[in-house]
């Protein structure tokens, strides 16, 4: 029987680091990325994750330990978690070689969120068959679970033992697998120490689905809990007093731009079938901080996370909005949360 999870989740942030239509000097927007970060680590958020994806012409992050990397060295508490490493494409060594440094480099604080790679076009890219994902990824996945616990893999010439050296510094690191579909809840709850779903849509609808259709027979299956597997969703969060305003200046033009981004990727016109401004108006969690309190409480009740990230700044969202919407979220949906008892930056895996 499945134990009764914690009641309080902790809040984090995720960004892509696409600065929108139109950069010109990188050097400085990614000068603004720390600077965010920093922001976040010294206002308590719990993690900042850094996706990876291949493919694309406008700069969404594709190295995300290189990114972590960097912000190791420039804050202090914050986790670091890359979101989510496609495994069907990397070689297990160069990753576990590549976290144990950052793990170091951060005194223990990274997570590797991977998984089997959600985007088509990125395999064919590499000609890498996507119908072969799910089986490289999960081979993957034990090895990247054996070069991190015991230091060797049997990746040398004829199956020799070759050291994975340095070591991380946590002994146990924490591997979290990524996806939607039943195959990968599976893997996750069999293989991985947490699962990280998403929605960007309707999350109020679809993170109860996804919870009690996918996540709850999936640990039954295999006889675990919420008290040892990490629920960590992505969302689309912003917090306004004009929440009309943030919508048409805002957000609705970020998530136009990625949605034309993701149409160009992927080829296919059924890829945003739903997607109209006025569906995306309903369903994406932007509001005051007192109608996201209400929401975000009355969702979790039905889809217990552990964890819950929001893109503190899409493409486009100027540093000055993204720097402003770090301190409101702060400052004024924190508060609210935490009198409930619902939340609270460091109730929950801190």
């Amino acid at each position: 029987m499945l134990s009764a999870p914690e009641t309080a989740f902790t809040l984090s942030i995720m960004t892509d680091l696409r600065p929108g239509p139109g950069c010109e000097d990188w050097v400085t927007h990614y000068d603004q990325c720390l600077e965010e970060i920093r922001f976040a680590d010294s206002l308590g958020f719990r993690t900042v994750r850094i996706p990876e994806s291949h493919g694309h012409d406008d700069g969404m992050a594709a190295a995300p330990l290189t990114v972590l990397a960097a912000v190791a060295a420039v804050t202090n508490t914050i986790k670091l978690m890359t979101y989510a490493i496609p495994l069907a494409l990397h070689n297990p060594r160069m990753i576990a070689e590549q976290a144990a440094v950052v793990d170091l480099f951060s005194s223990g604080r990274l997570e590797l969120g991977v998984g089997a790679g959600g985007r088509t076009a990125q395999f064919d890219v590499f000609g890498v068959s996507p119908s072969t994902r799910g089986r490289r990824a999960e081979s993957a996945l034990r090895a990247l679970r054996t070069a991190l616990t015991t230091g060797v893999l049997h990746d040398g010439k004829d199956g020799q033992p070759v050291p994975i050296s340095p070591r991380p510094a946590q002994d146990n690191l924490p591997i979290y697998y990524g996806g939607l579909s039943s195959p990968a809840v599976h893997r996750a709850v069999r293989m991985a120490d947490g699962c990280l779903p998403y929605d960007y849509i309707a999350p109020e609808r679809n993170l109860p689905a996804f919870y009690a259709e996918k996540l709850i027979p999936a640990l039954q299956h295999s006889g675990r809990d919420l008290s040892s597997f990490f629920f960590g969703v992505g969302v689309v969060l912003w917090a306004s007093d004009d929440p009309e305003r943030a919508w048409d200046t805002t957000i609705q033009p970020a998530l136009a731009y990625r949605q034309q981004k993701y149409l160009e990727w992927s080829g296919h016109e059924d890829a945003l079938e739903g997607m109209t401004s006025k569906a995306l108006r309903q369903g994406v969690l932007v509001g005051t901080p007192e109608d996201l309190a209400r929401r975000l409480r009355a969702t979790h009740v039905k889809a217990p996370w552990h964890d819950l990230a929001f893109w503190h700044r899409l493409p486009g969202v100027p540093h000055e909005d993204a720097m402003e919407h770090l301190e409101l979220t702060s400052r004024r949906l924190i508060p609210l949360l935490d009198d409930k008892g619902s939340s609270g930056l460091g109730a929950v895996r801190g």
